[in-house]
Formats: C-alpha cells, sequence, structure tokens
C-alpha cells in the first residue's frame, strides 16, 4: 500500500505536466499582433508607409509589408509592398500611385500559419501635375501652318487644358506659340491643333502640353520645316491700279504700261521695274493712243507693243521701245484688221500675233520680221477663232491657248515657224474648272507658266507649269496674291512676275500689287 505521501507526489507530477501542456498550447493559438502607423511624405504618386509586428505570436513570419487599395480593408490581393529587413518595424514607400486619390492601407505578416493584418488607416494623395504624350509625326505641313497634337496620359486629380507649343528654338513652352486642343474622353483623350502663321522655309520645334493648377508638363519635342515659299510680295507697281495692261522684260528690267483703271480710263503711261532696288521708275508714255487688251513682245532688246482697244475702237498700230534711247518708235502696222485681245510671242527676231476681236472673232495669224519691218500672213490658229487666249514660245515652238469663243477654252496649239504648221498640244486638264480666258503666262527656261484668268464667272488663282518635252501640264502652288483675271505675267532671270489685273468683284476692284514667283522653291 503506497503511502499517502506518494500519492501526493504523483498528483503534483501530473499538475505540472498538465499546466506545462496547456502553456504550450496557449502559445500556439495567438494570432500575431501587428501596428499600423499614420503615411508620411504623401504626394501626388507616392507616400511611405509604416507598420510595427508587436508579437508574432509564436508563428513562422515569411513575409511582411503594408497592403493598400482604393476600398476598405485592403489585403494582399489589393497590392502590397514587402518589407525585406527583419526588423519589428518596417517601412516601405508605395509609388505608381493616382494623384488626388483616397487610398486604405495596413499592416500585414505572411505567416504558416496564414496572414494576418493590423488596423486599417487612410490618406489621399495630393493633386499632382498631368501627363501628356506628343504624337509621332507632324502633319499637313504648308508654307505657313501645320498640324500637331498628343494624347493626355494623365489629368493629376485636376481640371486639365491640353494644347501644343511651338517655336524656332528647341524645347518650347507655352511662353512661346500655343493652341489648345479639345479633349475627348471617348476618343482617348487625344486632341490635334493647328499650328499657324509659321514662316516659309523655317524649321520649328513643337511639342504637346498639359496644364493644371499644379504645373504644366511636355510631351516629347518635334521637329519640322514649313514648305518654301515660291511667292514674295514686292513693291506696288508705279502707276494706278489697272487691269489689261502689257509687260515685256529686256536685260534686267521689266517694263508695265497701258491698260485700264478703276475710273474706266484707258492709259498710256509706261513704267519700268528694277528687281535689284525693288523700286518703280516712270519712263515714256506709249505714243500710241491709250489702251488695254494691247499685245507686247521681245525682239534684239527691243520691246513691241501693238493692236488693243482704244476710245475710238480697235487699233492696228505697232510701236518699238529701245530701252537704252529711252524712246519709242512706230513700225508697220500690224498686218491684219485693227483688234483687241490677240496673241503673241516671239521666236528669234520674228514676232507672231494672231486672233483676237473686232467685230468677229478672228482666226488669222501673222508674222513680223524685225529686219525687214514687214508682217506676212501665216497659217491660221489651228483652234479657231479665239479671244483673250495667252501665247508664249519654248524652244523655237510657239503655243497658243485658253481664250473664248462663244465658250470657254482649255486646249492648246503648237505653232512650228519652220513648217508653218499647228498642232494639237495638251491642254490644261480640260474640265470646265480649268478653262479660262484673260489669264496670264510666262516662261522659265523649257517650261511654261499659265495662270489666273477666269470663266466670265469664276476668276482663279491656280498656277500650272507647262513642259513641252513631255507634253504634260503639271499644277503647281496657287498664285499667293489670290484670284484675278487680265494681270501681267513676265519672266526674268528665272523667275515670274504677276501683278496688276482686276478682281471680280461688284464694282470691280483693279489691283496694282506685284509678286515675284520662284520655281525652284516651289516643291
Amino acid at each position: 500500500m503506497r503511502s499517502v505521501q506518494s500519492k501526493s507526489n504523483v498528483f503534483a507530477v501530473a499538475l505540472v505536466c498538465l499546466t506545462v501542456l496547456m502553456s504550450c498550447t496557449d502559445e500556439v493559438l495567438t494570432d500575431p499582433e501587428l501596428r499600423t502607423y499614420e503615411a508620411t511624405e504623401i504626394s501626388a504618386e507616392s507616400a511611405i508607409l509604416k507598420g510595427e509586428l508587436v508579437s508574432d505570436g509564436g508563428a513562422i513570419i515569411q513575409k511582411r509589408g503594408i497592403c493598400f487599395s482604393a476600398h476598405p480593408m485592403p489585403t494582399i490581393v489589393d497590392g502590397y509592398v514587402e518589407d525585406v529587413s527583419s526588423s519589428t518595424v518596417f517601412t516601405v514607400v508605395v509609388t505608381v500611385l493616382s494623384p488626388n486619390t483616397h487610398y486604405n492601407y495596413r499592416a500585414f505578416v505572411q505567416t504558416d500559419r496564414g496572414v494576418f493584418y493590423g488596423d486599417e488607416k487612410m490618406f489621399s494623395t495630393l493633386l499632382g501635375a498631368p501627363s501628356v504624350q506628343s504624337f509621332a509625326t507632324v502633319d499637313n505641313i504648308t508654307t505657313n501652318s501645320a498640324v500637331f497634337g498628343g494624347k493626355l496620359l494623365s489629368d493629376g486629380g485636376a481640371t486639365t487644358t491640353a494644347g501644343v507649343c511651338w517655336a524656332t528654338t528647341p524645347n518650347p513652352t507655352v511662353d512661346d506659340f500655343k493652341a489648345q486642343g479639345t479633349l475627348n474622353e471617348w476618343e482617348n483623350f487625344e486632341f490635334t491643333c493647328d499650328l499657324t502663321n509659321l514662316k516659309p522655309n523655317t524649321v520649328y520645334y513643337t511639342r504637346a502640353y498639359a496644364t493644371n493648377t499644379n504645373g504644366t508638363a511636355y510631351g516629347l519635342e518635334k521637329e519640322f520645316k514649313t514648305l518654301p515659299d515660291p511667292w514674295t510680295q514686292l513693291a506696288d507697281f508705279g502707276g494706278e491700279e489697272r487691269s489689261a495692261a502689257v509687260s515685256f522684260a529686256i536685260g534686267n528690267r521689266i517694263y508695265v504700261g497701258t491698260g485700264t483703271t478703276p475710273s474706266n480710263d484707258f492709259t498710256s503711261d509706261f513704267w519700268e521695274y528694277n528687281p535689284d532696288t525693288d523700286q518703280w521708275s516712270k519712263i515714256a508714255d506709249f505714243p500710241g493712243e491709250p489702251r488695254h487688251t494691247a499685245v507686247a513682245f521681245v525682239i534684239n532688246g527691243k520691246g513691241y507693243v501693238g493692236t488693243g482697244a482704244t476710245q475710238g475702237g480697235e487699233s492696228k498700230d505697232f510701236w518699238a521701245y529701245d530701252p537704252t534711247a529711252g524712246q519709242w518708235a512706230r513700225i508697220a502696222d500690224f498686218g491684219g484688221s485693227p483688234r483687241d485681245g490677240a496673241a503673241a510671242f516671239a521666236i528669234g527676231d520674228k514676232g507672231y500675233v494672231g486672233m483676237g476681236v473686232s467685230n468677229l472673232f478672228n482666226p488669222d495669224f501673222w508674222e513680223y520680221d524685225s529686219q525687214t519691218d514687214v508682217w506676212t500672213q501665216k497659217q491660221s490658229y489651228g483652234g479657231g477663232l479665239i479671244y483673250k487666249a495667252v501665247g508664249f514660245a519654248v524652244n523655237g515652238k510657239g503655243y497658243i491657248g485658253t481664250g473664248y469663243n462663244n465658250e470657254v477654252r482649255a486646249e492648246f496649239w503648237e505653232y512650228d515657224p519652220s513648217a508653218d504648221t499647228w498642232a494639237e498640244a495638251a491642254g490644261i486638264e480640260p474640265t470646265w474648272d480649268n478653262r479660262r480666258f484673260s489669264a496670264i503666262s510666262f516662261v522659265i527656261g523649257d517650261k511654261a507658266y499659265v495662270g489666273s484668268g477666269y470663266t466670265g464667272s469664276t476668276p482663279y488663282y491656280d498656277l500650272w507649269e507647262f513642259t513641252p518635252a513631255d507634253n504634260i501640264w503639271t499644277q503647281k502652288t496657287y498664285m499667293k496674291p489670290g484670284s484675278r483675271y487680265s494681270a501681267i505675267g513676265v519672266a526674268l532671270n528665272g523667275k515670274g512676275y504677276f501683278g496688276t489685273g482686276a478682281e471680280y468683284t461688284q464694282p470691280v476692284g483693279y489691283k496694282k500689287d506685284f509678286w515675284v514667283y520662284d520655281p525652284n522653291e516651289d516643291i
């Protein structure tokens, strides 16, 4: 029989074991304890968040950090930043946040028994600068304009405007030239803007921008160059505004005279233009009766002017101007009947005049020999009756086209003086839109140019280039001064000159502006 003392010892040992077992069971069931601290260094897109592992509860810690979300009670599924240190107090930097946005966050640990979270805290990011992306290319580049744009990537949490800015120096800002675009959320917040009032043949730098109350952001810079402008305005014609004048070039000077003025006066004054000084000087008046719609051509350094409409009717007298002597001399009268609105050109030492109108349209065509002062009738114009056509000569052949004979014309015919024959050449796109009369023409090198004119109701300002070798017409840059008819056109030193004329308005607007065209700049 055991003693009472023995029994007491057994009971004591059992009590101790039970106590130890109960103590071990309580430690396993304890959850880790975490604390979440207030956010610091909050910006528009980031914040510093801090947590503390107060007790691990006996669990094996596998990962610790801060989880966050825009909705309450975030978990690591929503997103988190891990702290890789082993410190019980840990700090993480959360980036790529959205500006002006409310966030919830809390500390967490991932253990061998699961994920445990601390208390929830909240913060809001600040308003931020916007973010913008420039388009890859600059489009629709002209002599004085272009189109560019971009895409708003972020508004920074505030009301934002966006557009493009540009300058002739790199890194343009909104303090330079700018244009605001229209943001459309249904088009991914893309926008385009017109860059206007640019200078021709100039390098520009442009980039998209976006601005809100917190600042301005810029996209990548793009460089582009405006097209050269083949037209340059010169000093106005020295005389009164007029239309239906004549012009010719000798040496390094241009001569313009006759025509009709806004008061319907027929004129005989003549003016000389010096391209080196961009100045006009009055020369001796045309000695014949004042007139308009005459013709002119140049042979061996002299300008020849004749036919045209005077106050007394159509005329046929002809005069030669010698710029060296500064004098006019009368030559043999035109061989055909008096007329105005004829067409003319010169080849070598001979001048050619034909068509036009007196009482009737005239198809006849005449050659003037400057050596003998004799007019000889040649083969009639191949295109039949015509009035207010244009004439020019290229590479020893003459060309006459456009004009009017109860309908507006667009075709051209080529004259071979050695054979005295006409052959139809290519016309200016023979559609109604390109038919015209009272146009201008000039020749530069082996190409001819025809432009302006009107249909009787519709004036034009297009310019067409004719290449006889290929027998084709190509449309060039529109004439800068705008639409008009009965202007003058003349070539000098590889450039074409254009001016005076009339606008189709009520009342008719007479002009005296003067322009030069450089085909090398017409890209």
